[in-house]
């Protein structure tokens, strides 16, 4: 457990470094995606929402304080909490054009970004066949 704590860490702190540079280099800039009233609105709504599954997860982290264990609905507001944090940071920040951009560029120094097309298409593919069997 210990590993993949930090594993995860080690995972932020190079993203993080990233988006660093990208900063830096002047290729990435925080916006709320639009600079109009719902864009503000919907990141004001994701708080909101982050507040809210916060509390829940709270309460029933409270309530299975004296079970040894984590139940599967406290393991789920938790997961929502951390989903909705996630998201509006992503709005606030416009993440995934950098790390869009980050994934372009890795792939161009690797050499597949002529063919990604091919890459797609299996990647759908893959998302289709694992659709369709439940997983």
């Amino acid at each position: 457990m210990r590993g993949k704590a930090i594993a995860a860490q080690m995972l932020a702190l190079l993203a993080g470094l990233l988006l660093v540079g990208r900063v830096i280099n002047g290729d990435w800039h925080p916006n709320a995606g639009a600079y109009v009233y719902t864009g503000w609105l919907a990141i004001v709504l994701y708080v909101i929402a982050t507040v809210f599954a916060g509390h829940i997860a709270r309460v029933y982290w409270m309530r299975d304080s004296h079970t040894p264990h984590i139940r599967p609905e406290t393991a789920l507001w938790l997961g929502m909490t951390g989903i909705m944090f996630i998201l509006s940071l992503n709005r606030q920040l416009n993440l995934q054009v950098s790390f869009t951009g980050m994934g372009r560029e890795l792939a161009r120094d690797s050499g597949w970004y002529f063919a990604r097309r091919q890459h797609q298409a299996e990647f759908t593919m893959a998302a289709i066949l694992l659709g369709m069997t439940g997983i």
